[in-house]
């Protein structure tokens, strides 16, 4: 009798924490920030003017061909595991976003950004460490000398 009770205990044991996991709903909350770019770099010219509210983007920005970085709109939103979510941001561009995976260190996010007249930007992949910023751009075309640019981090996992 205590050799079936331990069996059963143990088996319990070993399966609790599927039990625990299976009817959690992973859902992430991601922090967008839209950034206008303006003024294309020379060469070797080093010098940026970013937005008191980017300095901590700073080192990433860098390295964008581009010399003025102004915030246009900032967003979160909550994206549930596997379940698409629209936004439409300050500057009338259209965000769709769908969490792939996550885990402990990385994230997985499907991005799919469209300008105000409906033509795609990005199309994407994006898998990154939850601890950090990810950067994404578009250029505005061959007659601009401005961009865009997106800044996504995960401020919450769920």
């Amino acid at each position: 009798m205590i050799k079936l009770n331990l069996k059963i205990i143990y088996t319990c044991l070993l399966l609790l924490p599927a039990l625990v996991f299976a009817g959690e709903d992973n859902q992430v909350t991601v922090s967008i920030k839209s950034i206008a770019c303006s003024e294309e770099k020379a060469a070797g010219d080093g010098k940026l003017t970013v937005d008191p509210q980017l300095q901590g983007l700073k080192k990433k920005l860098k390295d964008i061909p581009y010399k003025d970085f102004n915030l246009a709109c900032s967003k979160s939103v909550v994206i549930p595991m596997k379940e698409k979510q629209h936004l439409t941001l300050d500057d009338g561009d259209k965000l769709s976003l769908e969490l792939l995976y996550v885990d402990e260190e990385r994230v997985g996010l499907w991005i799919d950004w469209r300008d105000p007249k409906g033509m795609q930007l990005l199309d994407t992949r994006m898998h990154f460490g939850c601890h950090e910023t990810m950067l994404a751009g578009a250029d505005g075309g061959e007659d601009s000398n401005s961009g865009k640019v997106l800044a996504i981090a995960i401020t919450e996992k769920n």
